[in-house]
C-alpha cells in the first residue's frame, strides 16, 4: 500500500496532505499543518499497516478510540473479545421454534443412538412425558426456572428425589440449547438441592438367611438371581442378565459381561465359599436365569412382604454384600474390583457398617446350616 505526502491549500492555508488507499477501495486522507507531522503520521500508517491491517487504518481517531475502550471493559473483566462476539453471534441468532414433545423426540432418538441402555431411554421417555403433559404443544422456548420449579413443588419431592428430577429435566434443555432451540437451560437457575447422603440399608445377617431360606423354600426358581444379588453383590440390571453359561461352577466365578455391566466394563467375580454353595443348589434345582425386569420386581415385592419391608430399600441386597465383604476381606481395593466400584464409593458408603463378627456369620449361612436348623425346629 502506498502512502503519499502532498502538500495543499485548504481555505487559503498551507496543509501537508497524507493519503493511503487501504484494499476496500476507499481513499483516506489527513491534514498537518507541517511537513513533519505528515510524514510522522505517514510513518504511523506503514507501521500500522504492518502490524493490523487495513481494517485498521480504515477506522478513524473516534472508532479506534472506541475500539480500545471496549477491548479495555473486556479484559478488565477476565474475557476475552473473541468470546464475547461468540456469545452474542448465539444470542443473535434467530431461534428455531419448536414444541417441546417434539425435542423430547429428538432426545430419545439421539440416546438410542448413541448406545444408552433401553432401560434408561424407556425411564427417561416416561418421566419427560410427565413433565410436559398437557403442554406438548408449548414451544420449548417459552419455558422458564418457574415452570420447572411450580411442576417440581406440585409433587411434593424430597429432596434426593428433586435433585434426580432436575437432573432428567436439565438433560432435556442441555440438548434443546445444543440445537440451537434455547438460549439458556432454566434449570440452571434454580436453586441448588442439599442432599445428606445417609448410610445405606443392609439385611442383618438373620434378614439375610430368612431372604435364602425363602427363596429355597417358596421361590426356587428365584435363588440364582437372589444369590447373585445377595452374595456376589451384583447390581439388580446386572443380575437380570446374567446366564448359567457366564457362571463357571467349578472356578466359582461370574463373568459380568460389558454389555450388561452398569459402567459398561467385563469384570469377572469370585464367588466367597458360600456364594459358591447356593450357587450350585440354585444349578441343581433349574433356577431360572437370566430374569426379566417385571419378573424379578414381582419376586422381590414377595421377599419385601416376607421380610416385613413396608418399602424395598434400594439396592438393599448390593449394599448387605458390599458392606459384609469389606468388613471381611478388609481389603477395598479388591472388594472395589470384584463390585464394580471405586475405592472411594466403597470406603463412603460401606466402611464400617458392620463388624468383623458379623461379616463372619454372614459369610457362613450356608445350605446345610440351614436345613439343620429346619430339622431341628
Amino acid at each position: 500500500m502506498k502512502v503519499s505526502i502532498t502538500k495543499v491549500r485548504l481555505r487559503g492555508q498551507p496543509y501537508w496532505m497524507v493519503s493511503w488507499k487501504p484494499k476496500d477501495g476507499s481513499r483516506k486522507r489527513r491534514f498537518f499543518q507541517t511537513k513533519a507531522g505528515a510524514e510522522a503520521e505517514a510513518e504511523s500508517v506503514r507501521i500500522q499497516q504492518r502490524k493490523a491491517g487495513d481494517i485498521w487504518l480504515a477506522l478513524d481517531a473516534g472508532e479506534r478510540n472506541e475500539l480500545v475502550s471496549v477491548y479495555s471493559e473486556v479484559s478488565a473483566s477476565g474475557l476475552r473479545l473473541r468470546d464475547v462476539w461468540e456469545q452474542y453471534k448465539r444470542l443473535a441468532k434467530p431461534l428455531e421454534r419448536i414444541s417441546i414433545q417434539e425435542v423430547i423426540d429428538q432426545l430419545v432418538a439421539a440416546k438410542s443412538a448413541a448406545g444408552r441402555r433401553s432401560n434408561y431411554v424407556d425411564h427417561l421417555r416416561f418421566f419427560l412425558g410427565m413433565f410436559v403433559r398437557g403442554r406438548e404443544t408449548k414451544f420449548i422456548d417459552e419455558f422458564r426456572p418457574s415452570d420447572v420449579d411450580q411442576w417440581l413443588e406440585a409433587r411434593k419431592y424430597k429432596p434426593s428425589m428433586r435433585a434426580s428430577a432436575i437432573s432428567r429435566i436439565s438433560t432435556l434443555f442441555s440438548f434443546a440449547q445444543k440445537r440451537g432451540y434455547v438460549t439458556e437451560n432454566p434449570c440452571s437457575r434454580l436453586e441448588r438441592v442439599t442432599v445428606e447422603h445417609q448410610p445405606p440399608t443392609i439385611l442383618t445377617v438373620a434378614q439375610a438367611a430368612e431372604a435364602l431360606d425363602f427363596a429355597w423354600r417358596q421361590e426356587k426358581k428365584f435363588l440364582g438371581w437372589l444369590v447373585l444379588a445377595l452374595l456376589a453383590g451384583l447390581r439388580p440390571e446386572e443380575a437380570d442378565r446374567i446366564q448359567w453359561s457366564d457362571i463357571n461352577l467349578d472356578t466359582g466365578t461370574v463373568t459380568v459381561d460389558a454389555a450388561a455391566s452398569k459402567v459398561r466394563q467385563r469384570r469377572i467375580i469370585h464367588l466367597m465359599p458360600s456364594a459358591r454353595e447356593w450357587m450350585k443348589l440354585a444349578w441343581k434345582f433349574k433356577s431360572r436365569l437370566p430374569l426379566s425386569q417385571s419378573t424379578r420386581r414381582r419376586f422381590l415385592r414377595r421377599l419385601r412382604d416376607y421380610l416385613g419391608f413396608k418399602i424395598w430399600p434400594k439396592d438393599v441386597l448390593r449394599h448387605s454384600a458390599a458392606s459384609y465383604w469389606l468388613a471381611e476381606c478388609q481389603d477395598a481395593a479388591k472388594v472395589a474390583l470384584e463390585l464394580g466400584n471405586s475405592v472411594g464409593v466403597l470406603f463412603r458408603h460401606y466402611r464400617e457398617l458392620v463388624t468383623k463378627e458379623e461379616s463372619g456369620k454372614f459369610w457362613e449361612i450356608r445350605p446345610a446350616g440351614l436345613f439343620k436348623q429346619t430339622m431341628k425346629a
